[in-house]
């Protein structure tokens, strides 16, 4: 029997208070005489709706755009932000009603909600998530990138295939929840050889914890998909999505089961699949000791020291990063959003006041606090694994500069981060 104590695993909750829709002057990527961060020119910038011979290369959502005359904090440069020629997506993102939703250099306005208001009413939807990010793309790729930013965040809502079931918890309370992948969850637990895979992991980890000798997660099963980066990472994300006590991807496979007559081999790969994903819950991995024989993440950057067990931050993000690479997205594009995704459903505990349009408060980010950094752990966990989607890890700031420059000035440290992310 399933039981657990209600928690999200990797869930994307949002849930708004009227105030909070609200444009917030620190956060709004002003132009003309706005703050900007260290090392970036402070002569002020034209007006928008005078464009400049320079403005007008710096046109980045066009393919193949280069402005390497736009020279950021650190020496990175603002080089090829790359969309498709024919970006792929549903028409869902362009027929939300985001009409009034504050811009990015918006002045304050009264408490309102009335562009987004439809976030109330439709948590955990497509086009809330859509809303928000679009919204990021204005604070964080102004002026250059907005449009492609946009654009890709359209393609990243349609591959991460988010629908919503409901979930009784413990309290007796149902929450709709988001499973992601949901399509290929359905695919992959029919597969015969994933059921295999399955079925072997389980019993080598009850062996390996049960005698603690090493093993490596993540080159099993790489090796078990034949090396392949995209059947590597849909394994690791689909399958592990959700390895708190919720397990959201088994309770969607229990409604799925209910609609379509699982053979045999699916019903014992699903119930597999939940051994498998309560063994490496948090709670499981003290009591087998884990740190001392497995081996979660990939052997790069002394990962398994510096990230919690949760591989869901890690793993989900990456398989995102290659998918909207290989959909043409530019590096830093591909391996942004999947990371602002990870760090949005962090910040919205961190600071529940300000968010989603404000970002964190420094005070209220006290790293000394264990919760305070775990959760950064989780974050860096969203951007190594992110990064790690478009083979460029190293480009990844330590864990302790990402946290303690994020607790001083969180908009900014998201806004550098956007352009020092990699291109290609």
């Amino acid at each position: 029997m399933r039981s657990f104590q209600f928690g999200f695993g990797f869930l994307f909750f949002i849930s708004v208070s009227s105030s909070a829709w609200t444009a917030h002057p620190a956060d709004a990527a002003l132009p003309g005489n706005a703050a900007r961060p260290a090392g970036v020119s402070t002569q002020p910038s034209p007006s928008p709706t005078e464009p400049t011979k320079k403005q007008a290369l710096l046109v980045s959502e066009f393919p193949h755009a280069r402005f390497d005359s736009f020279r950021f904090d650190g020496g990175q440069y603002a080089s090829d932000v790359r969309i498709p020629k024919n970006p792929t997506f549903s028409a869902f993102p362009f027929n939300v009603p985001v009409t009034g939703m504050p811009s990015a250099t918006a002045s304050p306005t009264p408490d309102t909600d009335s562009g987004l208001s439809f976030c109330h009413t439709e948590k955990w939807s497509k086009s809330c998530l859509y809303g928000l990010f679009v919204y990021r793309c204005g604070q964080y790729a102004y002026p250059l990138t907005p449009v492609g930013c946009a654009l890709a965040a359209a393609s990243f809502v349609d591959f991460l295939d988010m629908k919503r079931i409901p979930i009784v918890a413990d309290d007796g309370q149902t929450y709709n929840l988001p499973v992601i992948f949901t399509t290929k969850l359905v695919e992959m637990i029919q597969n015969r050889t994933i059921q295999s895979d399955l079925r072997d992991l389980r019993v080598l980890l009850e062996y390996y914890a049960k005698e603690k000798r090493k093993f490596d997660l993540h080159e099993w099963i790489r090796a078990a998909t034949g090396g392949d980066p995209e059947k590597t990472y849909a394994w690791l994300a689909v399958l592990l999505q959700d390895t708190s006590a919720v397990q959201i991807q088994i309770a969607y496979l229990d409604i799925v089961a209910k609609e379509i007559k699982f053979s045999e081999e699916t019903k014992a790969a699903i119930d597999n699949l939940a051994e498998l994903s309560y063994f490496l819950s948090n709670e499981n991995l003290k009591t087998v000791d884990s740190k001392s024989w497995l081996k979660l993440y990939p052997q790069t950057k002394n990962l398994d020291a510096e990230l919690t067990p949760l591989v869901y931050h890690f793993y989900p993000m990456t398989y995102m990063a290659v998918r909207l690479r290989k959909a043409g997205y530019s590096a830093r594009l591909s391996s942004f959003l999947p990371f602002l995704f990870n760090t949005e459903y962090e910040l919205q505990s961190l600071d529940p006041e300000m968010w989603p349009l404000h970002h964190p408060r420094p005070e209220k980010i006290d790293l000394k606090l264990d919760y305070v950094q775990w959760k950064f752990r989780d974050i860096y966990g969203g951007m190594t694994g992110a990064l790690w989607g478009v083979d460029r890890i190293q480009n990844a700031p330590g864990l302790v500069p990402l946290e303690t420059t994020f607790a001083k000035n969180p908009f900014r440290t998201m806004q550098h981060l956007f352009w020092s992310f990699p291109s290609p």
